[in-house]
């Protein structure tokens, strides 16, 4: 909700007052609102009254609390208009990391050497974002960026595989969900 005072610091009453608010790219009106609202009929000097738009984010929320503007114009019935700015913050709701659901092959201990394997990963994002996905070979970022990683292993040794799973806030701050399979390359 964007809510906004007005007050009549004038000296004489004002006559049909409306508000209209123009609002910043993300937010829009809530279904059924109009951006102008009748604010008082009559406002007496000294006297506020109150409007307020239901609004609705558009797009990803943000991860970190983040300013928002909106312009506000108040219009008496003979045509005197002021302008102003209200300004507020826009508080996303707590983000839970992705949650891994389950990871292909579940063990693995022993590879034959020039094996081509694939492992897979299954997560969601409780707030329905899409997810990232980064695939590491003995520490080395490897080009995979899905929820699947294949490899033909030709070195015998051990050996570690390892993913990071990002939503877009855990990708902001570097806090991945992973999960790793170590496992020995047999010749």
């Amino acid at each position: 909700t964007v809510r906004s005072w007005i007050r009549n610091t004038g000296n004489a009453d004002a006559y049909g007052v409306d508000a209209e608010i123009s609002l910043p790219a993300d937010l829009f009106l809530a279904s059924g609102q109009s951006p102008v609202k009748s604010a008082a009929d009559t406002l007496a000097p000294g006297d506020s009254v109150s409007v307020a738009w239901s609004v609705r984010w558009v797009g990803s929320l943000p991860c970190e609390p983040e300013q928002i503007t909106a312009d506000i114009s108040v219009t008496d019935r003979f045509g005197m208009t002021e302008t102003c700015q209200a300004a507020g913050t826009i508080v996303p709701p707590m983000n839970l990391p992705p949650e891994l659901v389950s990871a292909q092959p579940a063990a693995l201990d022993t590879l034959d050497r020039d094996t081509e394997q694939t492992f897979s990963v299954t997560a969601v994002d409780n707030e329905g974002a899409p997810l990232t996905y980064k695939w590491f070979l003995d520490g080395s970022e490897q080009s995979s960026t899905t929820a699947q990683f294949t490899h033909t292993f030709d070195t015998v040794g051990d050996t570690e595989v390892k993913v990071e799973i990002y939503d877009p806030c855990t990708l902001v701050a570097n806090e991945p969900v992973t999960h790793v399979w170590s496992f020995h390359v047999r010749d």
